[in-house]
């Protein structure tokens, strides 16, 4: 069963990650926020490669807290010590030479400032 498929995955998703420790205080407005401008960005430009069973690349998926602080080969994609030094950013933002994601279609400077803000808010 493909998760971002169901109609209810955003709400659950949102629940999932408005726990996590990089959340806001706000529970009920981190929530909002995962749903209407986190879960768009991962779901089109992520989830293809880094969500499904059967093509996980890079032994890394964003479909959980714990696949986000495993990371993949190149290590944990959250710091949760250091949130804005965390490798998802460095990638997304194409700061690290050796890791910029997505690879074609890069992301605009818009979306990574909302991938930012949930990350370290």
């Amino acid at each position: 069963m493909n998760p971002f498929r169901d109609h209810s995955t955003p709400i659950i998703l949102a629940i999932f990650f408005a726990s996590a420790p990089w959340g806001r205080s706000d529970e009920t407005a981190s929530r909002e926020f995962f749903a209407r401008e986190v879960y768009p960005i991962l779901k089109e430009h992520c989830y293809r490669c880094h969500g499904e069973e059967e093509k996980l690349k890079g032994d890394f998926r964003i479909t959980s807290r714990e696949g986000l602080l495993h990371g993949g080969g190149l290590g944990p994609a959250l710091d949760e010590a250091e949130p804005k030094a965390s490798l998802l950013l460095e990638s997304v933002a194409y700061t690290n030479d050796d890791l910029q994601m997505p690879p074609k279609n890069r992301l605009s400077e818009d979306q990574v400032a909302v991938l930012t803000r949930w990350v370290t808010d």
